[in-house]
């Protein structure tokens, strides 16, 4: 981010980093979502889906699943 520039991985995509590169309200807009929006949104994510992430299975479906799956 302190370069505030993007790198062009082919030859094809040089004229798009240039005209991105010199787009202040480009760079200034990417500035703030991967610094401040992206990392919110993520956060949000995981803090929505935290209770089903640590949820875990009662015994008797963790059983149930052994007798029909004998092999894992």
């Amino acid at each position: 981010m302190e370069t505030m520039s993007w790198i062009a991985l082919r030859q094809q995509a040089i004229p798009t980093k240039l005209g991105w590169d010199t787009d202040r309200a480009r760079i200034q807009f990417n500035k703030k979502f991967f610094t401040q929006m992206c990392p919110d949104w993520l956060e949000r994510s995981l803090d929505y889906g935290r209770s089903s992430l640590l949820r875990t299975a009662p015994e008797e479906d963790v059983d149930k699943s052994e007798k029909l799956n004998p092999e894992t």
